[in-house]
């Protein structure tokens, strides 16, 4: 019966590659920030408030992930972020009035909440064809 087994190429072997200083340069620096904000407020290492700053740093979590996939594409843009806080601040200046620094327009929060999605969406389209480029 013949051999179906495939031979590994030479020099392919995958190996586990130790971590270097260089990749744990940022691990005293979050260290002491941690001890830091446990002295200053005892209530910081809890397990609430650990979940609430994982739960709001998410959102940008998925800006730099959005962001990595642009630099690692070859093309250079970092007006990503610019564009994800455009949407709601344009959404809020609608509905907000303007003795209260919006535009006045008094739309109602459920209009202002579906410009957030569609201006994010417009720009952004705008923004990628513009990076991308034509063909």
């Amino acid at each position: 019966m013949a051999d179906l087994r495939t031979p590994h190429a030479p020099g392919r072997v995958r190996r586990l590659v130790p971590l270097g200083i260089r990749d744990l340069a940022l691990l005293p620096a979050v260290v002491l920030l941690l001890v830091i904000g446990a002295f200053g407020n005892p209530g910081f290492l809890t397990r609430d408030n650990l979940v609430n700053i994982l739960g709001a740093s998410s959102g940008l979590g998925l800006l730099v992930l959005a962001e990595a996939m642009i630099l690692i594409s070859g093309r250079m843009d970092l007006s990503l972020e610019s564009i994800a806080g455009l949407a709601p601040a344009l959404g809020f200046l609608v509905v907000i009035p303007a003795a209260d620094a919006g535009f006045g327009t008094r739309w109602p929060t459920w209009a202002g909440l579906l410009l957030i999605p569609l201006v994010g969406a417009g720009v952004g389209a705008v923004n990628g064809a513009l990076i991308v480029g034509p063909g």
